[in-house]
């Protein structure tokens, strides 16, 4: 029986793993139910990824930690600390682990949820040592997530993935995010005359 690692809290999973000597770091949006007793058929795809591709281990961290049943029960938003908690648990992991791949794959619930295309960005640019790899990417630009319904529907089966380079929108949010603090600044300078 393979033996699998799980950091969790109530009602919230930060890491699912199966430690190994190359390590596939797989980034979702949401975590599932599975847990070091059972994996779910989101996180067997995962693994059967990171064996094909030369890792004997794995670990899945996701955009935000909160455990859901589906996408459509996520939260609109979330409590800042909740953020920065899952953020600073995966810089910490990313710092004491020695990772070989990286790949992403949170699908476009991003689109749909502002707050979590932001942990996207800041997470691509912890990333930005790494080559970050993508199952393929959506008609929106996101990474296809690993589900069954997502790489059954669009690759006929999770052995028949080729990762391909990911492509971060992280420059678009700078300019975005720099676009802002100028508009914020002139708004201001505007007020205050």
């Amino acid at each position: 029986m393979e033996q699998y690692k799980c950091s969790s809290k109530k009602g919230k999973r930060f890491l699912l793993q199966k430690e190994g000597k190359k390590t596939m770091l797989f980034i979702g949006g949401s975590p599932s139910s599975a847990d070091q007793f059972s994996l779910d058929p989101t996180s067997r795809n995962i693994e059967k990824l990171a064996n094909k591709n030369n890792c004997d281990g794995w670990a899945i961290v996701n955009l935000h930690s909160e455990i859901i049943d589906c996408y459509d029960n996520i939260s609109d938003e979330v409590s800042e600390l909740s953020v920065k908690e899952n953020l600073e648990f995966i810089k910490n992991f990313i710092s004491d682990t020695e990772i070989h791949k990286v790949v992403v794959g949170w699908g476009n619930v991003v689109s749909r949820i502002p707050y979590l295309e932001k942990v996207s960005f800041e997470l691509m640019e912890m990333l930005k040592d790494f080559n970050v790899e993508c199952i393929d990417t959506t008609q929106k630009g996101n990474p296809y997530s690993a589900s069954p319904m997502a790489i059954n529907r669009n690759f006929g089966g999770i052995s028949n993935v080729e990762l391909k380079p990911f492509k971060s929108k992280v420059v678009e949010y700078d300019l975005m995010r720099d676009l802002d603090i100028i508009l914020k600044t002139v708004k201001n300078i505007l007020n205050n005359h």
